[in-house]
């Protein structure tokens, strides 16, 4: 029995399909179903079925048109009702069916219409308007990044001309080679241009550095900076070409001919910041300011020599005299004690006043010789031209300017006079104190 009853239902199943509705069926249902939601007000219930319509892709009646608008008028969706209550018109006529009704829900839903309308094209011109930020936007980064890419480039060439064109400066006095130096002395920063290096760089940077073909370059000492910094001159004559618009420092390793504000010698094992006036940048002091310039031995033996050397002989009128040509290679950061236990003044203040220039002369051995003196009048005026110090190894750093003690002749009744440098001529000197006047020893040759 039970066989039986499970044969019959599965006949039943099988023959669903065989009475399934018709597609014109549904069609009808859809449109009964339509025609009571509109009677019975359920307009949004309307759409649903409307929306079930079209789906069908079936040909429907002219007036479905104006059913669809009067339930979007009812449903509050007025912009809407009259764009399709105004296809209705235009596609039917006056002798549409509903003609009358549709041009009511056209002028009642016209305001709602023409209001979307405005909504619409205030937020295409909101569109629009941030497109034209956004591509605005778009240009100036572009024009941004190329302009930074320009810049980046200059800097580029700029820094790769100065690797192509930067020199050597050989000093033959001295048998050395120096590295022409770069520097940013008010320009903007070019960022492949290293302008200044820290203690701990300055190895490498010099290591690391090619002139034309030469590789070997090394930091160089105190007593060789000592020969080329700014305020000795030769610097000049040698075309090294030190920043001019504000004071620099160089990276120098110590020397023990050169002592501190303590008296002690510099080692040679540390690195000290030399400015151009020779004195050594403090450790309190920021040292973001230091150039990098490396030196390269040319002439081994030539540096000693130069060093060595220890008076010039100058001729005229029949005789001859040396004149004291040496170097005195003291450095000093302060005020230093020491310098009053030692005869030998600093190089770059070789000044006195006339008593302890006099002293200062009488008291040096130089060369072997012990007999120096102060120029006469007559050295002056027939040997030792007014710039006789542009001749010397080492004159001091004042020889455009500074006038020079000298004696008007020897005996009891001697008087200071000086050469004035700058009108070229012999002068007396009624101040025997003052201080600000170069010494420079002379001896007659035998």
């Amino acid at each position: 029995m039970k066989k039986l009853l499970l044969m019959v239902m599965c006949l039943f199943l099988s023959a669903g399909p065989l009475y399934a509705l018709s597609a014109e069926v549904k069609l009808d249902m859809l449109k009964s179903r339509l025609v009571q939601e509109l009677k019975g007000g359920e307009y949004g219930k309307a759409l649903n079925t409307i929306a079930d319509l079209k789906a069908t892709k079936t040909k429907l009646p002219k007036s479905f048109a104006f059913f669809e608008g009067k339930a979007l008028f009812e449903s509050g969706k007025k912009a809407q009702a009259y764009r399709v209550m105004e296809k209705y018109v235009e596609a039917n006529g006056k002798e549409a069916k509903y003609y009358k009704q549709a041009i009511s829900y056209l002028a009642n839903s016209e305001a709602a219409y023409q209001a979307e309308l405005q909504a619409e094209k205030k937020r295409q011109a909101a569109q629009r308007q941030r497109q034209r930020e956004v591509e605005a936007e778009q240009q100036r980064v572009l024009a941004e990044q190329q302009a930074e890419k320009s810049k980046d480039d200059k800097f580029r060439e700029e820094a790769a001309e100065i690797a192509r064109n930067r020199k050597q400066i050989y000093d033959a006095a001295t048998g050395l080679a120096w590295s022409a130096p770069v520097y940013n002395d008010g320009w903007v920063d070019n960022p492949y241009i290293q302008y200044y290096v820290s203690e701990y760089e300055v190895d490498s940077y010099c290591s690391n550095l090619v002139i034309g073909e030469y590789a070997d370059w090394r930091v160089p000492t105190m007593k060789e900076f000592s020969t080329v910094y700014e305020r000795n001159k030769r610097a000049k004559s040698l075309n090294i070409d030190w920043p001019q618009k504000s004071s620099y420092y160089v990276w120098v390793l110590g020397s023990d001919d050169f002592w501190g504000w303590d008296g002690r010698p510099y080692s040679k094992n540390s690195k000290y910041a030399v400015s151009d006036g020779l004195s050594v940048l403090g450790s309190r002091y920021k040292k973001s300011k230091v150039i990098p310039v490396c030196v390269r031995t040319e002439a081994d033996g030539q540096l000693d020599f130069f060093f060595n050397h220890s008076y010039t002989v100058f001729s005229g009128k029949g005789r001859k005299i040396m004149v004291e040509d040496t170097f005195h290679s003291r450095l000093k950061s302060m005020p230093n004690s020491r310098d009053e236990d030692h005869s030998v003044p600093f190089n770059i203040a070789r000044t006195a006043n006339y008593d302890s220039a006099k002293s200062y002369c009488s008291s040096r051995e130089i060369g072997g010789y012990d007999d120096w003196r102060l120029p006469t009048t007559a050295d002056f005026v027939d040997i030792l031209p007014c710039n006789f110090e542009k001749r010397l190894h080492f004159p001091h750093s004042g020889i455009f300017s500074g006038d020079i003690w000298g004696i008007n002749k020897k005996g009891l009744f001697a008087k200071p006079i000086i050469l004035d440098v700058s009108e070229c001529k012999v002068k007396y000197e009624q101040k025997k104190r003052h201080i600000d006047h170069f010494v420079r020893c002379v001896r007659d040759v035998k």
